[in-house]
């Protein structure tokens, strides 16, 4: 198990709101198995505490930094397993009308049995046609959520896929491009 606290004691009502907004949809997304699990929550002295599954295999971002420092490719494999299991998250995320907003390596995590999880959803909220997007990490966020005001109920995340698929071929295969080959048919299986 693993316990994740808030930085600082919330402060006021609307600190704990946003706070709270992580267990609202862990707890909305329990049966989803490329979710990080989550099992309790509770305030102590203006502290949020999670009770959450451990997964000791590190964050995309962590395996790849790894992989760089020693001189070894990451591979393909790994990123493409992370890509897929992340995707079948924001998919079943999707359906149920939840948007991560926070989509990036080092919230892609290793279960160190060869799949991945998705986890922080810290900024995670209701997709609403008329919401307008001001949180998440503009390195990862996508073209449409930033350039207009509303948002769809569908936004595309081929991008961030692109994106990460580009990072790793740097860090790890350093080559050309290379697809991810039954990528569409395995998401297909799990929808």
């Amino acid at each position: 198990y693993a316990v994740k606290r808030t930085r600082l004691p919330l402060q006021g009502d609307l600190e704990r709101q946003e706070a709270l907004r992580e267990v609202y949809a862990l707890s909305a997304l329990a049966d989803c198995p490329d979710i990080t699990r989550y099992f309790d929550a509770w305030c102590e002295d203006d502290v949020l505490y999670l009770h959450m599954e451990c997964l000791a295999g590190g964050s995309l971002e962590s395996l790849a930094l790894t992989a760089c420092r020693a001189g070894v490719p990451l591979g393909q494999d790994p990123v493409q397993r992370a890509i897929l299991d992340a995707a079948r998250a924001l998919h079943f995320m999707h359906k149920r009308r939840i948007a991560h907003l926070d989509v990036k390596p080092s919230n892609i995590l290793a279960t160190g049995r060869g799949s991945f999880k998705l986890g922080d959803l810290g900024l995670a909220t209701v997709l609403d046609s008329t919401m307008g997007v001001s949180e998440g990490d503009d390195r990862y966020m996508l073209r449409e959520l930033m350039e207009v005001e509303d948002v769809g109920p569908t936004p595309k995340n081929f991008e961030l896929m692109q994106a990460e698929l580009q990072d790793a071929e740097v860090v790890g295969e350093g080559g050309g491009s290379k697809r991810a080959e039954g990528m569409d048919e395995d998401l297909e299986v799990a929808g």
